[in-house]
């Protein structure tokens, strides 16, 4: 369940700020850069759901109001 969240965090901010910009911002900006990101993204945020189930709601906050 928490790593389906993840991925379901992830797409939304990677959604949010394509959807939001008007130029050359792609959701696969960093598959060439940093092929690893979405992973470490991913690893870093899982224990952090575990242990507080608002922190997917609070980062998708702060990436809206950013």
């Amino acid at each position: 369940m928490a790593a389906r969240a993840i991925v379901v965090l992830v797409s939304l901010i990677l959604a949010v700020v394509a959807g939001g910009a008007s130029a050359q911002l792609s959701s696969g900006f960093y598959s060439r850069s940093c092929p690893g990101m979405l992973k470490a993204v991913r690893s870093a945020l899982r224990p952090a759901i575990v242990r507080e189930r608002r922190v997917g709601a609070s980062i998708v906050r702060l990436f809206f109001h950013d």
